[in-house]
């Protein structure tokens, strides 16, 4: 294809992998961060115009990409070890750093495969474009190996423990996952889900040590994680104040007769949620979503001009109003 369309003379930009098969036909080479045996086999195969490379080491890549900073949530597991005074029995720390290593891998596990899943959709964020698979900086075999080696070593960690455990942690999993794909675009079902992942480490642990957790603690711990995440939620609607929400309330209470879209910055489920609630007829992100709404707007007046004369009167306003 790149033949049919510049000739046979053409230097090619990659990062290694699948690339390796282009270059064999090109006639120069643009590395960005190709791995360094890839590298010494290109060098060898043909000349390389420009070598690029991140300030970011290989190493830093990896923990951005298992979100290792996301690990101090792990850390609730260690409440009821502490409100059971259990701090000082060695089995029951080791069953519940165990349960947090455990944790650890099988979070770290599904943020690899959410990226991985969500490769175009993050490559068209101009915030997530720059994650580690996103960017291309790291080779989606190697992150699949990776989310699928620390799901199983997770799991296996996790039946050292108990299998009661394991059942924990096999939960905690579909519901982060249930989150991610689904949940979090549902108001007030997202923040529910939130308070609960939190939770649910807090049982989790109670579970790795074998004690009864106190119904005070988890009522506190709910309501608590709940304020948090409604807090959450809360900001990020600040953010959409002065935004198109007060205009969709005027068109509507004004009884507007014509279709309502929203084209917006924040990509939030809430905020989409609440445009929806409040009479949009369709939610577009500023990101990505943008030739979907030219394109609709296109539909619209094709179907318009469809119903009505060339050139006819539009005394009563325009078909489509879009609120940015």
């Amino acid at each position: 294809a790149i033949r049919a369309a510049i000739g046979d003379r053409f230097a090619y930009v990659g990062n290694g992998g699948p690339d390796m098969q282009v270059w064999a036909g090109s006639a120069a080479a643009i590395a960005v961060d190709v791995p360094a045996g890839e590298l010494r086999r290109l060098r060898a195969a043909l000349p390389i115009e420009r070598e690029f490379r991140s300030d970011e080491g290989r190493v830093g890549l990896w923990l951005r990409a298992l979100r290792v900073h996301q690990w101090s949530k792990n850390a609730l597991l260690f409440v009821p070890l502490l409100t059971a005074f259990s701090f000082l029995e060695a089995a029951k720390t080791l069953d519940v750093v165990l349960a947090f290593v455990a944790f650890c891998l099988v979070a770290s596990a599904s943020y690899v495969f959410n990226d991985i899943v969500d490769l175009e959709n993050d490559r068209a964020h101009p915030r997530k474009s720059e994650r580690p698979f996103a960017s291309g900086r790291l080779p989606l075999l190697h992150g699949v190996a990776v989310a699928v080696a620390g799901l199983v070593v997770g799991v296996l960690v996790a039946a050292t423990v108990s299998w009661a455990f394991v059942l924990m942690l096999l939960s905690y999993l579909m519901l982060t996952s249930a989150y991610s794909w689904t949940l979090k675009q549902y108001v007030l079902i997202d923040v529910l889900t939130l308070s609960l992942l939190y939770s649910w480490r807090i049982m989790a642990g109670a579970v790795a040590i074998d004690v009864r957790l106190s119904s005070w603690l988890l009522a506190f711990s709910v309501f608590v994680f709940l304020s948090l995440a409604l807090i959450k939620r809360c900001t990020e609607l600040l953010v959409a104040q002065g935004s198109g929400l007060s205009v969709l309330t005027r068109l509507r209470g004004q009884a507007y007769p014509g279709r309502v879209f929203v084209l917006s910055g924040e990509s939030s489920g809430v905020v989409a949620g609440l445009c929806r609630h409040r009479g949009a007829d369709a939610f577009y992100d500023k990101a990505f979503d943008f030739e979907q709404l030219l394109s609709d707007l296109h539909e619209l007046c094709k179907r318009g001009a469809a119903n009505a004369p060339m050139h006819a009167p539009t005394s009563d306003g325009p078909r489509a109003v879009a609120v940015g």
